[in-house]
C-alpha cells in the first residue's frame, strides 16, 4: 500500500499496488479484509514509521508491515518498480 502523495506515485510506484494518502487517512479504515497482510511504504520509510499507529488503525485485524527505506529499499530488494520519467518531479524534490 503506497501512502505517498499522487505526484510521488506518478513518477515511481510498485505496479498493481493500492494507494491511500497518509495525509487523508485519519481514523478511516481502508476496508481490507481482516487477516490480510498489508505492507505500507512511502518514499524513504519515515512517513510509514511516523504514522505506524494510524496505518495499523486503518487496517484493523490485519498483519501490518512497514517498509524501512521506502520505495528505494523495495527497488534494492528487486521488487519491480514502474517509472514514468516524463511525470513531473515531486514538489518536495524540487525545493
Amino acid at each position: 500500500m503506497d501512502i505517498r502523495e499522487p505526484d510521488e506515485r506518478a513518477r515511481r510506484h510498485v505496479p498493481r499496488s493500492a494507494h491511500a494518502l497518509v495525509s487523508r487517512l485519519g481514523s478511516a479504515a481502508l476496508g481490507i479484509p481482516a487477516g490480510s497482510k498489508v505492507i505500507f511504504h512511502c518514499q524513504s520509510g519515515s512517513r510509514t514509521a511516523q504514522n505506524a499507529g494510524a496505518l495499523a488503525a486503518a487496517a484493523p485485524g490485519c498483519r501490518v508491515l512497514l517498509v524501512e527505506g521506502g520505495i528505494g529499499a523495495l527497488s534494492a530488494a528487486a521488487v519491480k518498480i514502474a517509472e514514468e520519467k516524463r511525470a513531473p518531479m515531486p514538489i518536495m524534490r524540487q525545493v
